[in-house]
């Protein structure tokens, strides 16, 4: 979690408004946006990011000039701001004005993933009066935060989208192109990680918990005891992963990106 502190304040650290307005400038994000909702996002181009830019995108269509993005939300009053992750919402929460209104979205996250998971649930649970809504992902998250004394009428529940102009079964060449374009055997079970699943975002050998790399790690190496499999491997902080595609009984066939 520390290093997801980092991510999110390091724009800041970095030079404060200064290096907002660059960001601002290279990526069309501004600091301080008219629009009445603000979404927060991280800086890194990964899965806040993303979900952040596929909801500003919906709502534009439709609604015009109602959602800005933004990397700094201290700047915002009397807004919606709606943060990309609770991490983020739990580190912004002091220096936010009480003008606004707050949402967050809550992707997973439970005490038996560790110590500093379990740290970061009570910082939440105690934030929970200050949010008008969690968004959370899944149906599971939805049980487990009502489970955890989070009243109902502040949980919405918006799964994860797929966008299936990009993401579709391929036609018969596309999946022969692709096999080869990544080296995948013939007659190979592929299976594919796409995640960041070690703690920072340096080697990522040490394995994050609630990702799970370590069973995966696991699992494959129980499949390729009785069938051919091919691992498909890209994300960052991903060193465990790495680290044993070489191995024997592990990742004995695998493509890293």
């Amino acid at each position: 979690m520390i290093e997801q502190l980092k991510q999110i304040i390091r724009p800041v650290a970095r030079g404060g408004t200064a290096f907002l307005a660059r960001a601002g400038a290279k990526t069309g994000l501004r600091p301080v946006d008219p629009a009445p909702v603000h979404f927060v996002i991280e800086e890194q181009d990964w899965a806040i990011r993303r979900v952040g830019t596929g909801i500003q995108e919906g709502i534009e269509r439709n609604h015009p000039g109602k959602v800005c993005l933004t990397l700094n939300a201290s700047g915002a009053s009397k807004r919606v701001v709606h943060f990309g992750s609770q991490y983020m919402w739990c580190a912004w929460t002091p220096f936010m004005s009480g003008s606004n209104r707050y949402v967050t979205s809550f992707f997973h996250g439970k005490p038996e993933d560790g110590p500093d998971i379990a740290r970061h649930i009570d910082q939440f649970l105690k934030s929970v009066p200050n949010l008008g809504r969690i968004v959370a992902s899944n149906g599971i998250l939805m049980d487990r935060l009502a489970g955890w004394g989070v009243p109902a009428d502040k949980l919405v529940q918006i799964p994860i989208g797929t966008d299936t102009t990009l993401f579709r079964p391929p036609a018969g060449d596309e999946r022969r192109l692709a096999r080869e374009r990544f080296g995948i055997p013939d007659g190979a079970i592929a299976i594919g990680s796409f995640q960041k699943d070690g703690v920072g975002w340096g080697d990522g050998m040490e394995p994050k918990p609630v990702k799970g790399p370590d069973i995966l790690v696991a699992s494959v190496a129980e499949i390729a005891r009785h069938k051919p499999v091919h691992v498909l491997l890209t994300g960052p902080a991903q060193g465990l992963r790495q680290g044993r595609a070489g191995e024997d009984g592990a990742f004995r066939s695998a493509t890293i990106i």
